[in-house]
């Protein structure tokens, strides 16, 4: 093989090689962001789910206290104060704690997934730049081979070696 095809054959070669880098960056970088999406969406359906059960909970909560009423007034009770009233007030009270624990653990977990998105975005970019250093690097060497590759067939050629 003569020395401008081993030359040619060496800048070829880095050429894919940086061109490979880069295009992995790239890649990694749709993947990512695929990633990103997905994690957006599991916040969305993590916020919805709790404000469904938040839903629930109160229904519960207000079935519950109808019960209550039910049963104490079967047994000819006041609803409207003493201990009657403190029983549905607290049932209120407990069913609405519960609610706002049900919406708080999904925001928690929305956010969760929220941070995972941010964080894939932010792989992506590295990829990216890192594909693009590796690109730029591999161009480097390859110049600086052929370089000296021709400068040793050129010292080859003028019997200096």
């Amino acid at each position: 093989m003569g020395e401008n095809a081993a030359i040619g054959a060496m800048v070829g070669g880095g050429v894919m090689s940086s061109t490979s880098s880069i295009l992995a960056g790239f890649q990694q970088k749709e993947i990512a962001e695929w990633n990103a999406m997905v994690a957006r969406r599991q916040a969305e359906d993590a916020k919805l789910r709790g404000e469904e059960n938040a839903s629930v909970v109160r229904l519960r909560g207000r079935q519950l206290i109808g019960s209550m009423r039910a049963a104490l007034g079967a047994r000819g009770q006041d609803l409207s104060r003493g201990t009657a009233l403190r029983l549905q007030l607290d049932a209120a009270r407990m069913t609405e704690i519960d609610a706002q624990t049900t919406l708080n653990n999904a925001a928690r977990e929305a956010w969760g997934y929220r941070v995972q998105a941010v964080n894939s975005q932010n792989a992506g970019r590295v990829a990216v730049t890192q594909g693009i250093m590796a690109g730029v690097s591999s161009a480097i060497d390859t110049g600086f081979s052929a370089y000296t590759t021709k400068r040793y067939f050129d010292s080859l050629k003028s019997g200096s070696v």
